[in-house]
């Protein structure tokens, strides 16, 4: 069993990372990582938690709203906890037992920020995506290029 967590779940709502950060999205203070720290020692101990959805439009968690997580305690498998920051945080970081670190080029994180942070998760979406952001305004073969680029490296 594998369960995926997404530390880009407990980002804070904008007010907060414009005081904490200065409205830097990239400061590890931008995120709430003890909340995520207590969500896995729960799920470690087999309990079930909310795992906060967060809107990338509005900048804010969705109010009133989670998913329900759970590990059943004794099963075998692996949390999966994947984010720019994952790393950064002592915490966290002390919990994991193994730790892997992809270096990629600027391009594919900006790519693959965007595609998160945009939900950009269909074709379509992608395309849209590529089309605000891509040199070439969505002409031609960046743009296609762009959107498979997202799809192979991007996509969880």
């Amino acid at each position: 069993m594998t369960s995926p967590f997404s530390h880009d779940s407990y980002y804070k709502d904008k007010p907060d990372v414009d005081r904490d950060c200065d409205g830097n999205w990239d400061c590890p203070e931008a995120l709430h990582t003890n909340q995520l720290v207590e969500h896995l020692e729960q799920l470690k101990r087999g309990e079930e938690v909310d795992v906060p959805i967060y809107d990338f439009t509005s900048n804010s968690r969705v109010k009133d709203s989670s998913v329900k997580r759970v590990f059943p305690a004794g099963s075998k498998g692996v949390l999966l906890v994947e984010g720019l920051m994952v790393l950064n945080d002592e915490k966290l970081r002390s919990r994991m037992d193994i730790r892997v670190y992809v270096d990629c080029d600027e391009d594919t994180r900006f790519m693959c920020s965007l595609l998160t942070r945009s939900c950009a998760v269909t074709p379509s979406a992608q395309a849209k995506a590529c089309k605000r952001h891509s040199p070439t305004q969505g002409k031609g073969t960046n743009s296609r290029r762009c959107v498979q680029r997202m799809g192979k490296k991007c996509q969880t």
